[in-house]
């Protein structure tokens, strides 16, 4: 299960305009060889202070040749180093993948992002008034599926298997709000998402990505993590123990979240990623990828970035850090403005790992940062962005 304290930091990108795009050359962006610097002293230094075991970062001007790093350990136990191929849990920047396979379906003709998801699933509550544009930007109003109970017995790993709709629709008090009529992050969301991959393409979302998405964009090193599966070269995953000062202790395992965050990828295959994304454009047309990367809107019109829902249930809203300007919600992406210009990312947190992915459409330059440790990347988040974002570095 994904704590609160995960979730949020996962969900940090929930409430994050469209990126409107300027022409080359129109802003000023930091030499890559500054931000090399910039990036090889800074996440050395969360390694060197103790924030994180093992660290690794991908930096891609876009056109350009990809830089990556690697600090650390991916096993402090076994004395296992950080390499450009050792695989980090990326958590709910998984949702990216996810986003992707859906809209590349929606290329092909055999998915309306409009449509009720009544025509897959006509007994699931308000299946009529839930569209898959909603699922994929967190307007569908559904609750995390961990926030309440169900009417019915849930497998213990119930997220990998087919038909998670069925365990879905037996929640109790399924929906925060009326579909489209808000913004809350949903990993339930995405659940159901994968389910629609299904039933459109009669392959299971992980099928789809392994044998069709990532090998159609020439990626390598992303894989799914099962509960069964077992792999070499993955990181081991660790938070700091404050009873003793702030030792590494392996995180305890607490369940894979299915679609909604079971990938693991190293910093050279997210570099692949990326350049697949937003350069070749080997995943997306160049049109899909605006939609995916444009401010989505609710049914009234308003843009996700002018919706004010929180639960009240958790106490008093956090302030929204001064940073990040018309925050909100694309298609699987986060969008938010800093100093002026557009970024389009995701981050993800779940025990013993913290990833963060950037894109700056302005600056055509992608970042991703990965640790082992729980929060590991969260000190380098602002930093990282004002160094790309702002003109006088």
């Amino acid at each position: 299960m994904i704590s609160r304290r995960l979730f949020l930091l996962g969900s940090l990108c929930a409430n994050l305009i469209g990126c409107s795009r300027a022409e080359p050359g129109s802003v000023d962006t930091p030499p890559v060889e500054d931000l090399e610097d910039f990036l090889d002293r800074e996440v050395n230094e969360c390694v060197v202070q103790g924030l994180t075991a093992g660290a690794a970062y991908a930096l891609l001007p876009w056109g350009g040749r990809s830089i990556i790093r690697h600090f650390g350990r991916a096993d402090i136990e076994n004395q296992i180093s950080v390499t450009d191929s050792t695989r980090f849990r990326l958590a709910s920047v998984s949702k990216t993948f996810i986003a992707a396979s859906v809209l590349k379906i929606f290329e092909s003709g055999e998915l309306s992002l409009e449509d009720p998801i009544s025509r897959f699933f006509p007994s699931f509550p308000n299946a009529a008034s839930i569209t898959p544009y909603q699922l994929l930007s967190h307007t569908s109003g559904l609750r995390d599926w961990y926030e309440t109970s169900y009417s019915t017995e849930k497998t213990q790993n119930w997220v990998f298997g087919p038909e998670t709709h069925q365990v879905l629709m037996t929640m109790a008090d399924p929906f925060r709000f009326a579909p489209g009529t808000d913004h809350w992050y949903s990993n339930s969301g995405y659940l159901l998402l994968s389910d629609i991959i299904e039933k459109v393409t009669g392959l299971s979302w992980q099928d789809y990505l392994t044998q069709d998405l990532l090998p159609e964009a020439g990626v390598r090193g992303i894989e799914i993590e099962t509960p069964d599966y077992q792999a070499t070269g993955w990181a081991t995953g660790y938070h700091k123990n404050s009873d003793d000062g702030g030792t590494f202790v392996r995180s305890d395992f607490s369940g894979l979240p299915g679609a909604a965050g079971s990938l693991r990828a190293s910093s050279e295959a997210l570099a692949e990623w990326m350049n697949a994304l937003f350069v070749d454009h080997t995943v997306l047309h160049p049109e899909t990828l605006q939609k995916m990367t444009t401010m989505a809107k609710l049914k009234d019109g308003r843009l996700v970035s002018d919706s004010t829902y929180f639960p009240s249930e958790w106490g008093e809203r956090p302030p929204q850090p001064a940073f990040m300007q018309q925050s909100g919600w694309g298609l699987g992406f986060s969008l938010f403005h800093a100093n002026g210009s557009p970024v389009v990312w995701h981050s993800g947190g779940i025990p013993g790992f913290n990833a963060i992915w950037l894109n700056f459409p302005d600056m055509k330059l992608s970042i991703a940062l990965l640790s082992n440790t729980d929060n590991g990347m969260v000190s380098l988040f602002e930093q990282t962005v004002e160094r790309v974002t702002q003109t006088n570095p």
